[in-house]
């Protein structure tokens, strides 16, 4: 698997037109990525929830607006966050429109991205998401070495007399 910054770039593409997400994924695969295609909500929170063996969860989800069925993409993005709180979530959709927009940055959708892309706009804003995900975990990882130290130092002055 292709990594920027020691993140693999694996993308989890939601969207019931498996056409489309198909022809997605064959663009992105020869630029390094990986995709897992689901087509319904059900199946994307149940892969979040439990990858397969031997896989990791995708840092990022292309998540269409209208999906099938009941549930919207909008709908769907804050119950892809409880299953998985660090996942970033793009909203794409063919009809832009502004009050949809609110409500998706509002359920805390990082980007909202017009189906009829440009290839070179969508490798341009996945760039920019897995930039995201690398500072994501650098800050876990720097905080979870602080939090260390700290523990470290507290347990060092317990032993010490106090005059």
């Amino acid at each position: 698997m292709s990594q920027v910054n020691g993140t693999t770039r694996s993308v989890l593409i939601i969207d019931d037109d498996l056409g489309y997400a198909e022809s997605l994924a064959d663009l992105l695969q020869p630029k390094g990525y990986t995709a897992t295609i689901v087509d319904t909500p059900d199946r994307a929170l149940a892969l979040l929830r439990e990858p397969p063996e031997g896989t990791s969860r995708a840092p990022v989800a292309l998540v269409d607006v209208r999906l099938g069925g009941v549930e919207s993409g909008v709908d769907l993005i804050p119950r892809l966050r409880d299953a998985q709180p660090e996942l970033i979530c793009v909203l794409m959709t063919t009809a832009i429109d502004g009050p949809t927009a609110i409500t998706a940055l509002r359920n805390r959708a990082y980007e909202y991205f017009d189906k009829a892309w440009e290839p070179h706009a969508l490798f341009a804003m996945l760039d920019r998401c897995f930039e995201r995900v690398a500072l994501q975990r650098g800050h876990a990882a720097h905080e979870a070495l602080l939090l260390a130290k700290e523990k470290w130092w507290r347990g060092k002055g317990r032993g010490r007399k106090r005059v």
